[in-house]
């Protein structure tokens, strides 16, 4: 799975309706609290590699509105996972843990497929109805409510949104859910029909729709980050709001604040905010590129994304008010704004939160959005100490912004010696898949805007496409990629050898645990970790 599912900038239970479970019950919901037994708890290392597999899809849902579920595990073999309303619990089989294990390689993602789905259950309230109807048998809208036959409906929702929430957590749970149901009915020797489910066939029919979806929806989710990674934010923000009609989460509207945050700044008189934000490095080309912008005419459409920006940035706080990067970008916002106030609460949130969480990274940012706070309001001693302070988190973004205090931004220093040929990842060349497009995965957007996707052995091409001629051809690296670039970089390399080669990038995006570092006139980006090594990078050919 690309790394930049993860880039923020700054992815099978059904009801019952008695209050116990059906004897041959699949993937069931508690009623009333109460089950026919109470099997053997389970805490070894089988409940350890399932507890944090839980944990994971947990923090990719992000949502706080509601307290995290327990997850619990049992020996028990009749209802295989469930999630429990009334005690607050999600919980899975000893024996279907034995079932995901007997499927090798996709042991994990058939695991997180199915721990996905109840998750997706809780924070979807799909016990509602059957809650109202155990509450209020004596009404006649609750008999109503409880001839509605919601299982498939449920089901074919949280396989869905399940297997979003799973992809976001870095698991591949394309083709892995209906193989996993057949060989679960043959252990627990289910028929393929029980009274008051979708029956077995239905099920894989659904499940391979909803594979289907994912992947397309999961299209469009990977060229909306490689759009902003690309700063083509106008383009990207028109994918991130074909995303937000399907799945809301953490991540996407933190990133679809981020995105339209951006393109407000470009859209900003580089003389009036000359500091680079943690959200970007791109001083040079702001500045440089003065006389040739037409500041004027822009008025609006800034408004218009910090409008966006602001509103899907306070949804990501609501989702997940712990995550210290929400505020930090907020903060952004209302710097841009000129509201001072609410530019240096927030700021001052995000730091507190992070010092917290010990996000060293994440610490420094917050310090370097309140030096900017203070250095655009001429208090430039204050900027100077936050400037300071950040240097051990963010080293370059605060030595950069510290320079301008002093003066302009020195012009980034490029390698004198180009590399030589074209930069290929597996010996493709971009303007032969051009020519000739095979895209395995299409997802077609409003405005006849296709997007398509193809993976490769060690790499997947993604391409954005307008009927009209515009496109953008990404070309990344997967984390099994043994190749080098044209000047011998692979994946783990240091950040420093990949300054010693290429130099420094004109452009820098900071990212919540890394950068990326972009060399426009190469086509290369890459791809940093916290510890400055490199995780991915990606080459790509744009007509935007």
């Amino acid at each position: 799975m690309s790394v930049l599912l993860r880039t923020v900038v700054f992815i099978l239970c059904v009801v019952t309706s008695s209050s116990t479970f059906a004897q041959d019950s699949l993937f069931a919901f508690v009623q009333n609290g109460r089950s026919r037994a109470l099997p053997k708890e389970i805490r070894d290392h089988k409940y350890e590699t399932a507890k944090h597999l839980y944990d994971q899809l947990i923090q990719a849902r992000g949502d706080s509105r509601k307290p995290v579920p327990k997850f619990v595990m049992n020996a028990g073999e009749r209802y295989v996972a469930w999630m429990n309303p009334f005690t607050t619990e999600i919980g899975l089989e000893e024996t279907a843990y034995d079932v995901c294990t007997r499927m090798g390689a996709d042991s994990l993602n058939a695991m997180a497929a199915l721990l996905a789905h109840e998750i997706t259950h809780y924070y979807e309230n799909h016990d509602w109805s059957r809650s109202f109807v155990s509450a209020n048998k004596k009404l006649d809208i609750s008999t109503k409510i409880g001839e509605l036959n919601e299982g498939l409906k449920f089901e074919v929702q949280a396989d869905y949104l399940g297997g979003i929430l799973a992809i976001s957590a870095g698991y591949n749970t394309y083709n892995v859910f209906d193989k996993f149901l057949k060989q679960a009915y043959e252990a627990y020797d289910l028929p393929a029909a029980i009274e008051g489910y979708p029956n077995l066939e239905e099920r894989l029919i659904t499940s391979a729709s909803t594979a289907e979806r994912l992947r397309k929806l999961h299209n469009v989710y990977l060229m909306a980050n490689l759009l902003t990674l690309l700063e083509a934010h106008a383009t990207a923000d028109q994918y991130y709001q074909n995303i937000l009609t399907d799945f809301q989460s953490y991540e996407v509207y933190n990133n679809a604040g981020v995105n339209a945050c951006l393109g407000a700044i470009h859209l900003t008189d580089p003389l009036k905010l000359p500091y680079a934000f943690p959200l970007e490095l791109d001083l040079g080309s702001r500045l440089d590129g003065l006389n040739t912008r037409e500041i004027h005419d822009a008025d609006q459409k800034k408004a218009e994304l910090l409008r966006h920006a602001e509103s899907w940035l306070k949804n990501a706080i609501e989702l997940a008010p712990e995550k210290p990067i929400g505020y930090l970008n907020l903060a952004i916002v209302y710097t841009l704004r000129e509201a001072w106030l609410d530019a240096t609460y927030f700021a001052s949130k995000a730091l507190a939160l992070s010092q917290q969480s010990a996000s060293f990274k994440q610490s420094a940012d917050a310090q370097i959005a309140l030096g900017i706070i203070n250095a655009l309001q001429d208090k430039i001693d204050e900027a100077r100490t936050q400037f300071t302070l950040a240097l051990p988190g963010n080293r370059a973004l605060a030595q950069a912004n510290l320079a301008r205090i002093q003066g302009p931004p020195a012009p980034p220093v490029i390698a004198t010696k180009p590399a030589t040929g074209v930069e290929t990842i597996e010996e493709v060349i971009l303007e032969d898949v051009l020519a000739e497009p095979q895209f395995t995965i299409t997802s077609e957007l409003p405005n006849e805007v296709i997007c398509g996707r193809q993976n490769l052995e060690q790499s997947e091409l993604l391409i954005h496409y307008v009927s009209e001629g515009e496109y953008a051809l990404f070309h990344q690296t997967m984390p099994n990629y043994e190749g080098a670039t044209q000047k011998g970089i692979r994946l783990g390399d240091q950040a420093h050898e990949i300054l010693r080669a290429y130099g420094d990038p004109p452009k820098t995006l900071e990212l919540p645990a890394g950068r990326c570092l972009s060399y426009p006139e190469q086509h290369l980006l890459f791809l940093l970790n916290d510890q400055n090594q490199l995780q991915q990078w990606i080459v790509y050919s744009t007509k935007l």
